[in-house]
């Protein structure tokens, strides 16, 4: 399964929810809502589809999938470039920091380090 941007966040939904991937790719994806509305370079956007995150703090967990970031069994491939700015790569790098810590893996040594490339 793979998706990159808000299709990157739905892989990511589907990495929180279910186990029937073999592996899941994901690609400039949304990981952290809350945290995201405050550093893309269009928030706007993310406050029209789910209100204001103070004011809507409830619908942001729900659909955020940072915060299941312990029901991940499904190896996953995280992908980011560094000049993306609608979604900031510190979605990817918290994605990362998530799944190294309790995610698909982490307990059998299947997580492998990051290759950034200039």
């Amino acid at each position: 399964m793979m998706g990159g941007s808000f299709g990157g966040h739905m892989a990511n939904l589907l990495a929180v929810t279910t186990d029937r991937f073999e592996a899941i790719v994901t690609h400039a994806s949304l990981w952290n809502l809350p945290a995201f509305v405050s550093t893309s370079d269009h928030p706007p956007l993310l406050r029209r589809v789910h209100g204001d995150p103070v004011e809507a703090a409830e619908r942001y967990r729900e659909q955020s999938p940072h915060q299941r970031a312990n029901k991940i069994t499904t190896p996953m491939l995280v992908i980011h470039g560094n000049r993306d700015y609608q979604v900031p790569i510190s979605e990817s790098m918290s994605l990362w920091s998530d799944l190294v810590r309790h995610g698909a893996g982490a307990h059998q040594g299947l997580v492998r380090n990051v290759l950034r490339l200039p």
